[in-house]
Protein backbone atom coordinates (compact mmCIF):
# COMPACT_ATOMS: atom_id res chain seq x y z
CA UNK A 1 0.00 0.00 0.00
CA UNK A 2 1.52 3.27 -1.11
CA UNK A 3 0.80 6.97 -0.74
CA UNK A 4 -2.24 6.82 -3.04
CA UNK A 5 -3.85 4.38 -0.60
CA UNK A 6 -3.18 6.81 2.24
CA UNK A 7 -4.74 9.71 0.30
CA UNK A 8 -7.79 7.66 -0.66
CA UNK A 9 -8.53 6.24 2.78
CA UNK A 10 -6.36 7.65 5.61
CA UNK A 11 -8.35 5.95 8.37
CA UNK A 12 -7.85 2.45 6.99
CA UNK A 13 -4.23 3.09 6.03
CA UNK A 14 -3.26 4.43 9.46
CA UNK A 15 -5.07 1.57 11.11
CA UNK A 16 -2.27 -0.67 9.80
CA UNK A 17 0.62 1.77 9.47
CA UNK A 18 2.74 4.10 11.56
CA UNK A 19 3.68 6.91 9.20
CA UNK A 20 6.22 9.73 9.25
CA UNK A 21 7.14 12.42 6.72
CA UNK A 22 10.39 14.09 5.73
CA UNK A 23 11.25 16.69 3.11
CA UNK A 24 13.11 15.94 -0.11
CA UNK A 25 14.52 18.04 -3.00
CA UNK A 26 11.44 17.39 -5.15
CA UNK A 27 9.37 19.73 -2.97
CA UNK A 28 11.52 22.72 -3.98
CA UNK A 29 10.25 22.41 -7.56
CA UNK A 30 6.59 22.43 -6.57
CA UNK A 31 6.52 24.67 -3.47
CA UNK A 32 7.57 28.15 -4.54
CA UNK A 33 8.67 30.48 -1.69
CA UNK A 34 8.23 34.22 -1.59
CA UNK A 35 10.96 36.35 -0.05
CA UNK A 36 11.30 35.82 3.69
CA UNK A 37 10.27 38.64 6.03
CA UNK A 38 11.71 38.93 9.54
CA UNK A 39 9.01 39.46 12.17
CA UNK A 40 9.25 41.46 15.42
CA UNK A 41 9.88 38.28 17.44
CA UNK A 42 12.97 37.48 15.37
CA UNK A 43 11.36 34.65 13.40
CA UNK A 44 10.90 34.76 9.63
CA UNK A 45 7.67 34.33 7.69
CA UNK A 46 7.58 32.80 4.21
CA UNK A 47 4.54 32.29 2.00
CA UNK A 48 4.64 29.30 -0.33
CA UNK A 49 2.56 28.78 -3.47
CA UNK A 50 1.96 25.71 -5.59
CA UNK A 51 3.86 25.79 -8.89
CA UNK A 52 1.53 25.81 -11.92
CA UNK A 53 3.91 23.48 -13.81
CA UNK A 54 5.64 21.20 -11.29
CA UNK A 55 3.76 18.79 -9.07
CA UNK A 56 4.61 16.28 -6.39
CA UNK A 57 3.22 13.23 -4.72
CA UNK A 58 4.91 11.16 -1.99
CA UNK A 59 6.68 7.82 -1.82
CA UNK A 60 7.59 5.73 1.22
CA UNK A 61 11.38 5.83 1.12
CA UNK A 62 14.28 6.86 3.34
CA UNK A 63 17.24 8.76 1.93
CA UNK A 64 17.53 8.34 -1.83
CA UNK A 65 15.28 5.59 -3.07
CA UNK A 66 15.71 2.96 -0.36
CA UNK A 67 12.28 1.46 0.40
CA UNK A 68 11.22 1.18 4.02
CA UNK A 69 10.00 -2.31 4.84
CA UNK A 70 8.97 -3.61 8.23
CA UNK A 71 9.97 -7.17 9.06
CA UNK A 72 7.73 -10.02 7.87
CA UNK A 73 6.79 -10.60 11.50
CA UNK A 74 5.66 -6.95 11.93
CA UNK A 75 3.69 -7.07 8.68
CA UNK A 76 1.93 -10.28 9.72
CA UNK A 77 1.07 -8.77 13.11
CA UNK A 78 -0.33 -5.64 11.43
CA UNK A 79 -2.56 -7.72 9.16
CA UNK A 80 -4.13 -9.33 12.23
CA UNK A 81 -4.46 -5.99 14.05
CA UNK A 82 -1.60 -6.63 16.48
CA UNK A 83 0.78 -3.93 15.30
CA UNK A 84 1.56 -1.40 12.57
CA UNK A 85 3.81 -1.32 9.52
CA UNK A 86 6.27 1.60 9.55
CA UNK A 87 6.38 3.94 6.56
CA UNK A 88 8.30 7.19 6.08
CA UNK A 89 6.98 9.36 3.23
CA UNK A 90 8.90 12.00 1.30
CA UNK A 91 8.00 14.18 -1.72
CA UNK A 92 8.61 12.85 -5.22
CA UNK A 93 8.02 14.56 -8.57
CA UNK A 94 4.67 13.79 -10.19
CA UNK A 95 3.98 14.09 -13.94
CA UNK A 96 0.48 15.40 -13.23
CA UNK A 97 -1.43 17.22 -10.52
CA UNK A 98 -2.87 14.58 -8.18
CA UNK A 99 -4.35 17.23 -5.89
CA UNK A 100 -1.59 16.89 -3.31
CA UNK A 101 -0.15 19.98 -1.61
CA UNK A 102 2.83 20.16 0.74
CA UNK A 103 3.89 22.96 3.10
CA UNK A 104 7.60 22.76 3.98
CA UNK A 105 8.92 23.06 7.52
CA UNK A 106 11.70 25.58 8.16
CA UNK A 107 13.42 26.00 11.51
CA UNK A 108 12.56 29.28 13.29
CA UNK A 109 10.12 30.23 10.53
CA UNK A 110 6.39 30.47 10.10
CA UNK A 111 5.55 29.05 6.67
CA UNK A 112 2.10 29.32 5.15
CA UNK A 113 0.16 28.84 1.94
CA UNK A 114 -3.29 28.87 0.36
CA UNK A 115 -4.93 25.57 -0.44
CA UNK A 116 -6.12 26.20 -3.98
CA UNK A 117 -9.31 24.95 -5.64
CA UNK A 118 -7.55 21.90 -7.13
CA UNK A 119 -6.10 20.70 -3.81
CA UNK A 120 -7.69 17.71 -2.10
CA UNK A 121 -4.96 16.46 0.23
CA UNK A 122 -2.33 18.37 2.22
CA UNK A 123 0.61 17.52 4.49
CA UNK A 124 3.10 19.48 6.58
CA UNK A 125 5.85 18.06 8.74
CA UNK A 126 7.77 16.73 10.40
CA UNK A 127 6.57 17.96 13.81
CA UNK A 128 8.40 17.71 17.11
CA UNK A 129 6.81 20.67 18.90
CA UNK A 130 5.62 23.03 16.16
CA UNK A 131 2.21 24.65 15.98
CA UNK A 132 0.13 24.12 12.85
CA UNK A 133 -2.97 26.16 12.09
CA UNK A 134 -5.75 26.58 9.53
CA UNK A 135 -8.10 29.46 8.76
CA UNK A 136 -10.84 30.02 6.23
CA UNK A 137 -11.39 33.72 5.52
CA UNK A 138 -13.32 35.37 2.68
CA UNK A 139 -13.49 32.06 0.84
CA UNK A 140 -9.75 31.37 1.05
CA UNK A 141 -8.30 28.47 3.05
CA UNK A 142 -4.93 29.19 4.64
CA UNK A 143 -2.59 26.69 6.34
CA UNK A 144 0.35 27.55 8.61
CA UNK A 145 3.38 25.82 10.18
CA UNK A 146 4.96 27.84 13.00
CA UNK A 147 8.31 26.77 14.48
CA UNK A 148 10.52 27.97 17.34
CA UNK A 149 13.72 25.97 17.86
CA UNK A 150 15.05 28.35 20.53
CA UNK A 151 12.49 28.12 23.30
CA UNK A 152 10.95 25.02 24.83
CA UNK A 153 7.59 24.11 26.36
CA UNK A 154 5.12 26.94 26.92
CA UNK A 155 7.72 29.54 25.88
CA UNK A 156 7.97 27.94 22.44
CA UNK A 157 4.17 27.72 22.14
CA UNK A 158 3.87 31.44 22.99
CA UNK A 159 6.48 32.36 20.37
CA UNK A 160 4.72 30.25 17.76
CA UNK A 161 1.41 31.94 18.54
CA UNK A 162 3.03 35.36 18.23
CA UNK A 163 4.43 34.36 14.81
CA UNK A 164 0.95 33.36 13.71
CA UNK A 165 -0.43 36.69 14.92
CA UNK A 166 2.17 38.60 12.89
CA UNK A 167 1.46 36.53 9.78
CA UNK A 168 -2.29 36.99 10.13
CA UNK A 169 -1.79 40.74 10.35
CA UNK A 170 0.35 40.69 7.21
CA UNK A 171 -2.17 38.75 5.13
CA UNK A 172 -5.31 40.37 6.62
CA UNK A 173 -6.69 37.20 8.19
CA UNK A 174 -8.28 37.60 11.64
CA UNK A 175 -6.21 35.71 14.19
CA UNK A 176 -9.45 34.65 15.88
CA UNK A 177 -10.37 32.69 12.74
CA UNK A 178 -7.43 30.30 13.26
CA UNK A 179 -7.81 26.78 14.58
CA UNK A 180 -4.49 25.59 16.02
CA UNK A 181 -2.90 22.18 16.43
CA UNK A 182 -0.39 22.36 19.29
CA UNK A 183 2.17 20.05 20.84
CA UNK A 184 1.09 18.28 24.06
CA UNK A 185 -2.53 19.17 23.27
CA UNK A 186 -3.23 17.70 19.83
CA UNK A 187 -0.15 15.52 19.36
CA UNK A 188 2.72 14.05 21.38
CA UNK A 189 6.17 13.04 20.20
CA UNK A 190 7.18 13.00 16.53
CA UNK A 191 4.65 13.29 13.73
CA UNK A 192 2.98 15.32 11.01
CA UNK A 193 -0.34 16.93 10.09
CA UNK A 194 -2.52 16.16 7.11
CA UNK A 195 -5.78 17.50 5.72
CA UNK A 196 -8.31 15.95 3.37
CA UNK A 197 -11.07 17.64 1.42
CA UNK A 198 -14.46 15.98 1.56
CA UNK A 199 -17.16 17.70 -0.54
CA UNK A 200 -17.05 21.39 0.46
CA UNK A 201 -15.13 21.05 3.73
CA UNK A 202 -11.64 20.06 4.86
CA UNK A 203 -10.83 17.83 7.83
CA UNK A 204 -7.43 18.09 9.50
CA UNK A 205 -5.62 15.47 11.59
CA UNK A 206 -2.39 15.00 13.51
CA UNK A 207 -0.57 11.66 13.38
CA UNK A 208 2.28 11.17 15.86
CA UNK A 209 4.20 8.57 17.85
CA UNK A 210 5.20 9.38 21.42
CA UNK A 211 8.22 8.29 23.50
CA UNK A 212 6.34 5.17 24.62
CA UNK A 213 5.88 4.10 20.99
CA UNK A 214 2.16 4.87 21.10
CA UNK A 215 0.79 6.15 17.79
CA UNK A 216 -2.35 8.30 17.66
CA UNK A 217 -4.29 10.06 14.91
CA UNK A 218 -6.43 12.96 16.15
CA UNK A 219 -8.88 15.15 14.25
CA UNK A 220 -8.34 18.75 15.35
CA UNK A 221 -10.15 20.89 12.78
CA UNK A 222 -12.91 20.91 10.18
CA UNK A 223 -13.38 24.02 8.07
Amino acid sequence: MGFAAFMNDPKTYLGHHRAMVQDAPASAQACIPAAGVVMPNGKTRIEFTQSPQNYISMIHTVGHGTPVHSSKKDIAKAIFGLGRIYRSFQPIASPADVGFRYLPFKANHCTYMVLDAYANFWITGPLTGCTVAVARHNGTLWVFHSNDNVGTGTLARDTQRHSLQYVCGAINVPYASLTRCEYQTHYHGFGFVFGRRRANSWKFYSHATDSNNNTRTIKWAEV
